[in-house]
């Protein structure tokens, strides 16, 4: 089993006007699109439609493109047991300068101009000039009340990963196994020798648990796994060099930030967190927006 190696994959100007009367309080502080996205994930948690068509009519003013998107397959039930269907998806995408909002739309035929039966809808905030992903926020129509929502953060260091978990957190008390992550994390941003002792001196004398189900093409690699307060942390160890090389911080239980740090590999520094609710998601995109000034 290796490690898993995630990366939060989703493949205008102006609100949407009198047709988006009703959604949710929107924040000062945010953009536009911004704004714009939680207007139209309100709209369809309240079951209250988005047509494609006048989606594109008002923000008619930003670069658009239609994309069509990958067959789906969505496993249903009926009395004759289990089967499984498939369909289509259109993505209705738009961009202002370094912002991207999409709004995916099942397409049965793929033929319709007006699609109005949401899959999914993402805001993406790539980095000052380049175009590497800093936010992503996103929203599934999961068939639920809730949807399913979360956010993605794509920070250039330890330090900044540490910010970003306290701005999210505010005075929220959380787990030690925060600082014993942060702790080897930047010994693989320094690449710096850490022994299994000192690690274990870290988490206050608790032993790792090595795996025996990992493999890899370098053999000196081996994953250790701790677990606490509902966190399962994974570090690949190199046993011939002393040093850490990846870890994992996943929260399985709660709403908890997760994190990760990987030495090799595009986007190797991230942060992820899943949403209560939409509320919730807006009150933490406005604190990472007024954190970074935009």
């Amino acid at each position: 089993m290796k490690i898993k190696k995630y990366l939060l994959y989703v493949i205008g100007l102006g609100l949407l006007g009198a047709s988006m009367a009703g959604c949710g309080k929107v924040q000062n502080n945010l953009s536009q699109l911004q704004n714009t996205y939680f207007e139209v994930v309100d709209k369809d948690m309240n079951n209250n439609k988005v047509n494609s068509k006048e989606l594109v009519s008002n923000l008619k003013e930003l670069k658009f493109e239609k994309i069509k998107g990958a067959s789906v397959l969505v496993d249903s039930q009926d009395e004759n047991g289990n089967t499984q269907k498939s369909y289509n998806t259109s993505n209705y995408s738009f961009k202002n300068d370094n912002e991207v909002f999409e709004v995916s739309y099942i397409d049965k035929n793929n033929k319709e101009e007006n699609l109005d039966k949401i899959d999914s809808v993402s805001y993406i905030l790539n980095k000052e000039n380049a175009d590497d992903i800093y936010l992503n926020v996103y929203y599934a129509n999961s068939g639920d009340e809730a949807g399913t929502l979360n956010i993605g953060v794509y920070p250039e260091s330890v330090e900044e990963q540490k910010k970003l978990v306290n701005i999210i957190n505010g005075k929220k008390e959380i787990s030690d196994i925060y600082e014993v992550y942060y702790k080897i994390a930047q010994s693989i941003e320094d690449d710096s020798k850490m022994s299994l002792s000192d690690i274990e001196n870290i988490l206050e004398g608790k032993k790792l648990k090595k795996s025996d189900d990992y493999s890899d093409e370098n053999t000196d690699l081996s994953l250790y796994l701790y677990s606490k307060d509902g966190l399962n942390m994974n570090i690949v160890y190199n046993e011939k060099e002393g040093k850490c090389q990846d870890i994992l911080l996943e929260d399985n239980e709660s709403y908890e930030v997760s994190l990760c740090y990987y030495k090799d590999g595009d986007s190797g520094i991230q942060l992820w967190k899943k949403n209560s609710s939409l509320k919730e998601q807006g009150k933490i995109v406005s604190k990472l927006v007024r954190q970074r000034g935009i």
